[in-house]
């Protein structure tokens, strides 16, 4: 679930501080916890509300702080019972519905989701992340017409931090083949959140299914400007691949040097594409150079060499091409590449021997 998540709880104090399920007062240890929430201490922030809800389990506002904790900690089942204590210390506190919800999207139960997320829109009609998360439940199990419905709510409820449902809706209206209303969501997700890569990705997309491949490139180009190369990698790869495949070379070159560059460990898929950009740029020592790196990053995969068989051999260096193909039947243990790699060095050693 995109930018889903229960650490916004983080920030509710402020709504929290008057529900009825909290103490009359504020003890210093929820304040406490509260703030090492904030500062992302985990599992200082789980002991001290463990300590909190062992004293005072009526709290509610506590409960809630200790499944967020736990769920940040990866504890999903510990985060659970908290918050399902949270909902009987308080059945009308409306943040622990929705993170039950999603952690029971996130485990694969929409239907589970869809009825818990529903009390909380109910409990708080403005509540925007509740009408997201509501959507998107909706939309997993087909009620899409529900779905769309929840977005709209969501983007009403809170218009300046609507960009994810309004990206929600644009692929609605994508799937559905409305490309015009699917590039207006998109574009207003992109006024909404002008430094995400996500809204100039789908708008690159609606471009090229509406057959203009130069405006579809140069929002992916956009969004490549706009992409973290760690935490957005796999978008990245995507879109340079898919300039690839539309022989948007120097495009898809500048992509996938910003990743390999930036990659903490060879990234064998991007220094295999970038191979296959650098030959058709004619710079096929690069090429090769780049898949002898994938090779040595990935000594048990065959696809690097497969790759450097091919490049090697419509280069007409055979001798090499013969190598490579002949390391791939070692290391092709599952044999996906066998049929091809042996009609390939067939060839190779033809030509050699002419």
């Amino acid at each position: 679930m995109r930018a889903l998540s229960c650490m916004c709880a983080a920030v509710l104090a402020v709504i929290l501080a008057g529900c009825s399920g909290a103490t009359a007062t504020r003890p210093p240890a929820v304040e406490d916890g509260e703030r090492l929430i904030k500062a992302g201490r985990m599992s200082e922030a789980r002991d001290t509300f463990a300590s909190i809800v062992a004293e005072h389990p009526e709290d509610a506002r506590a409960q809630f702080y200790l499944g967020v904790a736990l769920s940040a900690m990866g504890d999903n089942e510990g985060a659970r019972k908290a918050y399902e204590d949270a909902i009987k210390a308080n059945p009308g506190l409306p943040e622990p519905y929705n993170n039950l919800g999603v952690l029971l999207f996130d485990s694969g139960d929409a239907a589970g989701a869809v009825s818990l997320l529903k009390k909380a829109v109910k409990l708080a009609p403005a509540y925007a992340e509740a009408w997201y998360s509501l959507g998107l439940a909706l939309e997993e199990t087909g009620s899409l017409d529900g779905a769309e419905e929840a977005y709209v709510k969501a983007v009403e409820a809170d218009p300046e931090s609507s960009v994810d449902p309004l990206i929600a809706l644009g692929q609605l209206s994508l799937n559905r083949g409305d490309l015009e209303n699917a590039h207006e969501k998109m574009m207003e997700a992109n006024k909404a959140a002008p430094d995400d890569p996500l809204p100039w990705y789908n708008i690159g997309l609606i471009r090229l299914k509406q057959g203009n491949a130069d405006e579809g490139a140069g929002a992916f180009m956009e969004a490549a400007a706009r992409s973290d190369s760690e935490e957005d990698a796999e978008l990245m790869y995507v879109m340079a691949e898919q300039l690839r495949r539309m022989q948007k070379f120097p495009q898809a070159r500048n992509i996938l040097e910003k990743l390999v560059k930036s990659a903490p460990s060879p990234d064998v898929k991007a220094l295999s594409s970038l191979a296959l950009v650098l030959e058709k740029q004619g710079e096929v020592d690069g090429a090769v150079d780049r898949l002898h790196e994938a090779e040595r990053a990935a000594p048990g995969d065959a696809m690097p060499l497969f790759l450097l068989g091919n490049v090697l051999a419509r280069n007409q260096r055979f001798e090499e091409a013969v190598a490579a193909f002949e390391k791939v039947l070692e290391k092709d243990r599952d044999g996906k590449y066998r049929a091809e790699t042996e009609k390939r060095l067939k060839i190779c050693r033809d030509a050699l021997e002419k």
